[in-house]
């Protein structure tokens, strides 16, 4: 193999995965983003039905982690999401303002 290609196939192998994010919309009444990937976990923020939000390309235990608006990064249940670029209809309308933080 080519030096230059060999250092390349190298670096790629050895650099940290980068993260993927995915859009997603919240498909429940209610989603609660939550500290850790667990419903006992502390809650961070209340998520409407029909908020658009993005989340990570990977599940973790049935987990998608989130970026909340104040850079906060939560974890949301993979089952409350719909992800309308699969196929899925095309996402509603979103009312920020009926999203609400909890806690801290």
């Amino acid at each position: 193999m080519p030096r230059p290609l060999a250092a390349f196939a190298l670096a790629a192998f050895l650099l940290p995965r980068v993260a993927v994010a995915e859009p997603a919309v919240i498909s429940r009444f209610e989603a609660v983003a939550r500290a850790e990937p667990s419903a006992d976990a502390a809650p961070l923020q209340t998520f409407v039905e029909g908020t658009a939000v993005t989340v990570s390309e990977e599940a973790q235990a049935g987990w998608r982690r989130v970026r909340i608006a104040d850079g906060r990064i939560g974890w949301i249940e993979e089952r409350s999401l719909t992800f309308p670029q699969r196929g899925a209809a095309a996402a509603p309308r979103v009312d920020r303002a009926r999203s609400q933080v909890v806690g801290g």
